[in-house]
């Protein structure tokens, strides 16, 4: 088996900016292992197919919403990537893609099942329940013949398990690194403002309201304290006197701007109602920055213990206040947590990641036992 990996998103895996760099940094991280190619899988762009689609649609007294998720649209998208494979392993980070095609090994890398997204209200999928059982029946195949489904959250393993019926030596827990080209411990922030960082591009599902809720009520414990956010923010939220709204960052083309805002950061933030993993919070830690957020889901694996403060969903914003001002309030109290979060921080980085991949795919899925050596320059 070559060392030669093939990674696939519905979009270009080549591009930092979509779904999150996740493929982008993963790859650059396995380049470390051997030779990578990014697909570049193109959704169908013509307005003309998409129309005569939900005219279709609208005759057969379907739902016109989701093209994306339509047979015409995931056929081209699988040819692209039967057109793209010349050998090795191909890595999907989608649970649809590819559904037909032959592959020297297959390996799927998921944050969430179809069936977790589906179920959540907050996602609000615009699909028949019967186009989502028929695409919950496709991705079951998918990864009943792969070679390995590797997920970035272990609780995911439950619904491989028993909703999917997937054998339990197939799944591989393998937690994704931090989104950043540079992954380095930064210094405590002089400033004695409690500065608590947030991003986001879904502002309510990752839990802003929550935040702010939290910060007025640090304040009614004579705490000063700072919100620093970043991505997508309601303007009453931002015009809030104890708010410092950044706007969006591009990571790799704003670096320095990104550097700044965590260094002023004392904790990284994030309270979703619905979280598949967190990405955010592995980019504080990998900086040496503790977190605090909602002890579920995705978030079990990445708001490590020593390193966050943790709450419930239904943990009222005032006894969050209280946790964290446990921690705040005693320097060293703080300190031993920014300790802990240092001594994390290369446990949330690709390289780490990228190690675990390769290394379970040597033993598991090509049944080579030898450790793996990083590739010689």
């Amino acid at each position: 088996m070559s060392n030669k990996f093939s990674l696939c998103i519905q979009g270009n895996a080549a591009n930092e900016s979509e779904w999150s760099g996740t493929a982008y940094y993963c790859g650059k991280a396995l380049e470390n292992y051997g030779d990578v190619q990014y697909f570049d899988i193109k959704p169908n762009a013509s307005k003309l197919v998409k129309a005569l689609w939900r005219l279709k649609q609208t005759l057969q007294g379907k739902s016109i919403f989701g093209y994306q998720y339509s047979k015409k649209e995931l056929e081209q998208l699988n040819n692209q990537i039967s057109d793209q494979y010349t050998s090795g392993t191909l890595i999907s980070f989608n649970q649809l893609l590819p559904y037909s095609g032959h592959f020297e090994k297959l390996v799927y890398y998921i944050d969430c099942t179809l069936e977790e997204l589906f179920n959540s209200p907050t996602y609000s999928i615009k699909l028949s329940e019967a186009r989502k059982k028929e695409l919950i029946e496709i991705e079951k195949k998918n990864y009943q013949k792969a070679d390995a489904v590797m997920i970035m959250g272990s609780w995911l393993r439950d619904s491989l398990e028993t909703s999917y019926g997937i054998e339990p030596k197939k799944i591989h827990h393998v937690l994704p690194g931090a989104n950043m080209a540079q992954n380095s411990v930064l210094p405590k922030p002089l400033s004695k403002t409690l500065t608590i960082g947030f991003v986001a591009k879904d502002y309510k599902r990752k839990g802003l309201l929550y935040l702010v809720e939290l910060a007025k009520q640090l304040q009614v414990l004579s705490i000063d304290v700072k919100l620093v956010l970043v991505g997508e923010c309601p303007e009453e939220i931002s015009q809030l006197p104890f708010v410092n709204y950044l706007g969006y960052i591009h990571k790799k083309k704003q670096p320095e701007k990104w550097i700044e805002f965590l260094q002023q950061c004392h904790f990284g933030a994030l309270f979703s109602s619905d979280e598949a993993l967190g990405i955010s919070v592995l980019e504080f830690l990998a900086a040496g920055i503790p977190v605090m957020g909602y002890y579920h889901q995705g978030l079990k694996d990445t708001l490590i213990e020593g390193a966050s403060v943790r709450a419930k969903l239904e943990t009222p914003a005032l006894v969050m206040a209280l946790s964290i001002a446990t921690v705040w309030n005693d320097e060293d109290n703080y300190d031993s947590m920014r300790k802990e979060t240092t001594k994390a921080s290369d446990y949330c980085t690709w390289n780490r990641a990228s190690y675990t991949i390769y290394n379970t795919l040597k033993s598991e899925v090509y049944n080579q036992k030898e450790r793996a050596n990083v590739k010689e320059d």
